[in-house]
């Protein structure tokens, strides 16, 4: 949209798949980056309510035959046990394969940066090291967990990683290009942030994360929803 209205786009973030060719699209150097996460963890995420209404093996298979149907208004693709291979592919097939896997890797692999939601402060700090950026440590606020979460039949567990199979390679193979770039920066040094970012900027991004926070419990206690930050 951007480029047709002939304006220039620096930069697309958000859950964005692979873009093929898109030096080409956009006419410049592009850099692509990612942050994987566990795929197990990632699948619990999306589909907390449907796990916790089907919280037995019967019931859960159930409700994925159903949806992997179509015999219903939700999308055939509605449900997704390997999203991330599908998305650092470029989302080639309706169904995930072994093809797709392969791609995937090939894409990761030219990535600028693969970071780990599992090691985010990790990350966070060889980002800006890649990318020559300033950097502070920020102590992590104290995550809230929704106290309504109801525990997930071990059986439904092992099921979504037989499902997640294609996932869980990539994500080995992300966190192997992970532990090759933290190894080659790793006598980098750091860059420290201006007077402004450290007294200013950063500050009122934490103002933003409590609001997000208080948001959050409000939604919890008065509608009941699942919602962990």
């Amino acid at each position: 949209t951007n480029l047709e209205s002939g304006k220039t786009a620096d930069f697309i973030y958000g859950h964005t798949p692979f873009i093929v060719n898109a030096e080409n699209i956009f006419n410049r150097k592009i850099h692509d980056i990612t942050m994987l996460r566990d795929p197990v963890k990632r699948f619990i995420s999306s589909y907390r309510t449907d796990i916790n209404n089907n919280n037995t093996l019967t019931d859960f298979k159930a409700w994925v035959k159903w949806i992997e149907s179509g015999n219903h208004t939700l999308g055939f693709n509605w449900i997704k046990f390997n999203h991330q291979t599908d998305m650092l592919s470029g989302f080639q097939n309706d169904l995930t394969t072994e093809v797709d896997l392969q791609q995937a890797k090939e894409n990761l692999k030219k990535f600028k940066f693969v970071g780990l939601t599992e090691e985010f402060d990790n990350s966070v700090e060889i980002f800006t090291k890649v990318f020559s950026l300033p950097y502070m440590h920020r102590k992590p606020l104290i995550k809230y967990k929704a106290k309504n979460v109801i525990p997930i039949d071990p059986d439904i567990i092992e099921f979504i990683k037989e499902k997640s199979h294609f996932d869980i390679e990539l994500y080995e193979y992300g966190r192997k290009l992970f532990g090759e770039k933290k190894k080659q920066h790793r006598d980098t040094a750091l860059i420290s942030p201006t007077n402004i970012d450290r007294y200013l900027n950063y500050p009122i991004k934490d103002v933003d994360y409590w609001v997000g926070k208080v948001n959050v419990k409000i939604r919890n206690k008065l509608f009941n929803d699942i919602v962990e930050l």
